[in-house]
């Protein structure tokens, strides 16, 4: 069997790393990889000149619904190609969903609420949580704890709550309560009527419009959070790591912590492994594993999460709250042995090559 990725550019190299780890565990199972990236303009006519030509594929992935547009004889060529096509998203589906709308293949979602969007939109999409690399993961060996630095890693970008407050400001009178009463756009799609909730059906369209407020609401309830998380950890007394673009921004709210700037994912993941836990806030991500809990995990260092019962439901402990606490209450052995049956939860059952298994089984 051979697999086609179509790619593009992606922010520290999150998603190259998940190609490569994709790739593989791909290999292990004796599936070729053939990637088409999309990076620039002669990488799109390429890319073009190729899937016009003879080149030969089973299965499709685009990373992001990339390469959905690129036509020959007025024909979508991956729609109509005959052959299984996934669109693997890392994040929120409204955000890319013109890409998409209509397609014929199948949306690959890392939240289960991301799904229910995606299906009240008319698409066909599953359930596919961040996974990692279980080829590249079982070189790694576990750091003790007692041998981790100190350090509690923040890996985020900088969002500006202000600047997405001012773009939300011409609805903002009417929206206003709902959004204060909403920790993710998920909730915000609930209230506002977008999504059902409980037992009551849709009763807002998704119209452009309405699409627009919801991923501006998106980004400013990212911004607040993470602006919350930052001012919690501060006043609680402990300094966390915040490495990534533009963070350095954040010392206007709060100087307490430090801020380093962004560094590549495979760079990341070595600190990770070092430290002794990484912080995770990303509101919109409650039912879904992202790649700050899996790859954490997988390297055994704990989680400290904002939504941690969903995780601790799939995986197990070494998932703790914030809490008023100095730090999570653990012992050196309780957390080396959580590290170690963590680690083995992800590598047998959170892996991308157990995630395809799956998803090819349902094919």
């Amino acid at each position: 069997m051979k697999a086609l990725f179509i790619t593009g550019n992606n922010q520290y190299g999150v998603a190259s790393h998940f190609l490569n780890g994709m790739q593989q565990d791909f290999a292990s199972s004796g599936i070729e990889s053939i990637e088409l990236s999309l990076h620039n303009a002669e990488a799109i006519a390429h890319a073009e000149q190729q899937l016009k030509s003879d080149l030969d594929y089973d299965i499709v992935i685009s990373f992001n619904g990339l390469g959905l547009d690129i036509v020959d004889n007025g024909q979508r060529i991956l729609e109509e190609c005959g052959k299984p096509l996934y669109i693997f998203l890392v994040d929120h589906p409204l955000h890319l969903l013109p890409r998409f709308l209509g397609t014929k293949g199948t949306v690959l979602c890392v939240d289960k609420e991301h799904v229910t969007f995606c299906q009240l939109c008319g698409i066909k999409a599953l359930f596919f949580p961040h996974a990692i690399s279980a080829e590249l993961m079982k070189e790694e060996a576990i750091v003790p704890e007692q041998e981790k630095s100190n350090e509690w890693l923040f890996p985020v970008s900088f969002f500006d709550v202000s600047h997405w407050r001012e773009k939300l400001a011409p609805t903002w009178a009417n929206i206003a309560p709902l959004v204060n009463l909403s920790q993710s756009v998920t909730r915000f799609m609930q209230l506002v009527g977008v999504l059902p909730l409980g037992k009551r059906p849709p009763t807002l369209e998704l119209n452009n419009n309405v699409l627009q407020i919801c991923r501006m609401v998106d980004y400013y309830l990212r911004a607040k959070a993470r602006q919350d998380c930052l001012v919690f950890f501060a006043q609680q007394g402990h300094k966390l790591t915040v490495i990534g673009k533009g963070v350095q921004r954040y010392q206007s709210i709060t100087d307490f912590h430090d801020y380093q700037p962004a560094i590549d994912s495979d760079a990341l993941l070595t600190r990770i492994k070092q430290a002794k836990f990484v912080v995770h806030n990303s509101p919109g991500f409650e039912l879904g594993l992202h790649e700050r809990i899996v790859q954490p995990m997988a390297l055994g260092t704990h989680v400290i999460t904002y939504d941690a019962g969903y995780v601790k439901h799939v995986i197990g402990d070494g998932v703790f709250l914030p809490t008023s606490q100095q730090a999570p209450h653990v012992d050196t052995d309780s957390y080396n042995g959580f590290a170690a049956s963590n680690r083995e939860a992800i590598l047998s059952r959170h892996s991308w090559k157990v995630r395809f298994n799956n998803l090819l089984s349902i094919g």
